[in-house]
């Protein structure tokens, strides 16, 4: 499970407590609660589109010959490869929690829950086969496990270059020798949708939410006498 705290500006703190009260300060750290739990999913989600991985696998790349064409390396039928992160842009809707981490609710804790993230790999199209030439032995290809599970290098697997009657890519074929390894060249590995989540541009994009949700609440509960 990963989490990550996020501390309230002491400012905040003073406005909440100083302006509207204790009663009305847990009340507005609930409904802060509320807002990025809704918020941060979509704020992930766009952070992740712009990662190499996620453009490699959305056919952003297609036809590089520097290993960031994921479709081909994968070997992957490309509409499904879209349709598949369009699905894993779902699951992240409601995998991610927001709780708070101490008494008072100042120190936030948000989490991508692991049972939630686990239902990911089960997404139709995550593995397949992959044929040889002549279409006389296939191979598995988890290869969703390999992006999302850090798997770094992969064992025996081997790509093969070339519009093959069997690809589904129509660029390449994937086997397994036996022997060796086989990685793929991004920079977001091993995990690119934790890299994210743990990066400090996440983090910033948490503050700034927590920001705009704060203000808002404070604003509406002045307001309101």
């Amino acid at each position: 499970m990963i989490s990550v705290k996020v501390k309230n500006l002491e400012k905040f703190k003073a406005q909440l407590r100083g302006r509207v009260g204790p009663t009305l300060s847990s009340k507005i750290q609930t409904l802060i609660r509320k807002d990025l739990s809704v918020e941060l999913p979509r704020l992930l989600v766009s952070l992740l589109q712009n990662t190499v991985t996620y453009k490699g696998l959305n056919g952003d790349y297609a036809g590089d010959t520097t290993g960031r064409d994921l479709v081909a390396e994968f070997g992957l039928d490309p509409i499904e490869s879209k349709q598949i992160l369009s699905e894993i842009s779902d699951y992240l809707e409601s995998a991610i929690k927001v709780s708070k981490s101490n008494t008072d609710g100042t120190i936030l804790k948000i989490e991508i829950v692991e049972e939630k993230f686990q239902q990911i790999f089960q997404i139709p199209g995550s593995t397949y086969q992959s044929y040889a030439t002549n279409r006389a032995t296939a191979y598995e290809i988890p290869w969703l496990e390999w992006v999302l599970a850090g798997t770094a290098k992969i064992a025996a697997y081997r790509i093969i270059y070339g519009d093959f009657p069997t690809s589904r890519s129509t660029r390449a074929i994937m086997i397994n020798e036996g022997s060796g390894s086989w990685s793929y060249a991004t920079k977001d590995k091993p995990n690119f949708i934790f890299k994210v989540f743990n990066s400090k541009n996440f983090l910033n994009q948490v503050n700034k939410a927590y920001d705009r949700s704060l203000k808002r609440h404070i604003k509406e509960k002045l307001l309101d006498g």
